[in-house]
């Protein structure tokens, strides 16, 4: 699944956060706090 949505992303098992096509990191268990630091950082 491909989403933008952090509520839906933080009920998965694991997410991938891309940037430009390319993995830069692997959240298992994301929740929508690790998910929005984790695109913070990125910025």
């Amino acid at each position: 699944m491909v989403t933008h949505d952090i509520e839906l992303a933080s009920q998965t098992d694991r997410s991938l956060i891309l940037k430009d096509g390319v993995i830069h990191q692997e959240l298992l268990k994301p929740t929508a706090q690790s998910l929005y630091q984790a695109l913070e950082a990125e910025t």
